[in-house]
């Protein structure tokens, strides 16, 4: 088992998976207000206040919010992956020369 050194009396504190504690996500902090809202007790309320929460989201999307849209399928697909373009556009001239300055500039340092 890991240590528990530096958690004082609180060893549940640790993170051992290294994901974001929950009360710090969306997720948590929608979860700590649906428990305010709808109190601990009530179970199936809190399970009809998110349910409202999601049909309100579709009724967005299918009047054409673009923004719910995304929402919505970011929640549920995850966001879309992005590439960077690397590709500065330099001219093999130019990278050689970047790269022979480079060589004196080392060269004169040792």
């Amino acid at each position: 088992m890991a240590s528990t050194q530096g958690f004082g009396s609180h060893p549940e504190n640790i993170n051992r998976k290294g994901a974001p504690q929950r009360e710090w996500t969306w997720a948590g902090i929608v979860e700590k207000e649906v428990e305010r809202l709808g109190g601990k007790e009530l179970g199936t309320r809190k399970e009809k206040l998110k349910k409202t929460m999601v049909k309100k989201m579709i009724e967005l999307v299918l009047k054409g919010d673009v923004q719910a849209f995304r929402e919505l399928s970011n929640r549920t697909d995850g966001s879309p992956k992005q590439t960077v373009d690397t590709n500065f556009g330099f001219k093999k001239e130019t990278l050689e020369k970047i790269e022979e300055l480079t060589k004196s500039i080392l060269d004169k340092n040792e």
